[in-house]
């Protein structure tokens, strides 16, 4: 695992997306379809990640339909398209509470199943739940938090746990070169990145930390803690290396 350090974000969400896309979105309008043309227009690989997301767990479609999920971290568009696709009963957490007011607004406006809090993850009871939707969020967690995470969650047998990431590396996948020259390339990139953040904050202590694995590594970490890898697929998009991953315990 690699300990990537960076100047601290006064951001306090879990997301590191953009909440101008929100702010931006016509909130007068009646057309629901509006949400995702805008995202079609900001984001086109935010919709193929998610088209390959829907293929991943088709065969999970109808038992998902009414299971308890809940989100790390919002992002509007995915939370839309999950209850769209997936379930019908969804809550997400985040730390912004602007975040949480817009999203909730457009959730009440178009009469989406969707309910938001203001939350930390660390204090927050997942139990009632069968599903965790980690979507982008594995890199912002050490790997005590995601383990601090994954026990709280696993009370129950039958719990998914569903990982949308560009941060893993992943090096063992013999039959598409490509990627396997991608990520090579990348974890070198980022190898010496650590290096010289390193030396920059050796004095300053005013940074944070990011942490990229490699796909064994993240599969490890679950398999440990009694989730199995159900399914996964990697792919290339918009110069990133997206990995998905279903987990059941």
């Amino acid at each position: 695992m690699l300990k990537i350090k960076s100047p601290i974000n006064n951001k306090i969400n879990y997301n590191e997306n953009d909440k101008n896309d929100i702010n931006n979105l016509d909130k007068n309008t009646d057309e629901e379809a509006s949400i995702f043309f805008n995202f079609l227009k900001k984001k086109p690989h935010s919709i193929y990640v998610f088209g390959k997301l829907i293929g991943l767990l088709n065969d999970y479609s109808l038992e998902f339909k009414n299971l308890r999920a809940l989100c790390v971290g919002s992002d509007f568009l995915k939370e839309y398209l999950t209850v769209k696709f997936f379930t019908n009963k969804l809550d997400c957490i985040d730390l912004d509470q602007s975040i949480i007011e817009d999203h909730k607004f457009l959730a009440n406006k178009y009469k989406l199943n969707i309910g938001y809090e203001k939350k930390d993850i660390f204090n927050f009871d997942t139990s009632p739940y069968e599903i965790l939707l980690l979507y982008q969020m594995d890199y912002n967690f050490s790997d005590l938090q995601l383990k601090d995470i994954i026990s709280k969650f696993s009370n129950k047998p039958k719990k998914f746990i569903v990982v949308m990431s560009p941060s893993i590396f992943n090096l063992t996948i013999l039959n598409n070169p490509l990627i396997i020259f991608f990520n090579l390339f990348s974890y070198i990139y980022f190898l010496f990145k650590k290096i010289i953040l390193d030396i920059k904050f050796l004095k300053n202590k005013n940074y944070e930390v990011n942490y990229k694995r490699t796909s064994h590594e993240i599969i490890k970490l679950f398999q440990k803690l009694n989730f199995k890898l159900v399914k996964k697929e990697y792919f290339l998009v918009n110069n990133q290396n997206y990995s998905l991953y279903l987990f059941k315990n």
